[in-house]
């Protein structure tokens, strides 16, 4: 990583910067959907934001309501 510049004041941010370096090390639990983030948070947000929330993990849904 001697060709980042990044600087931070807080540990935390430096911490969460680290780890991007690692890759894309979350992928999104639901099957058919190839998203992967480096941060959890964006994975979080991803499910909640891209998939409904009534769906279970393998990606069926049951609009039966």
């Amino acid at each position: 990583m001697k060709d980042c510049k990044a600087s931070y004041r807080r540990k935390d941010h430096l911490n969460r910067h680290l780890i991007q370096h690692q890759g894309k090390i979350f992928d999104c639990p639901f099957e058919n959907c190839k998203s992967k983030f480096s941060i959890q948070f964006n994975m979080t947000r991803h499910v909640r934001e891209m998939h409904d929330e009534s769906e279970d993990n393998s990606g069926d849904t049951n609009n039966d309501k």
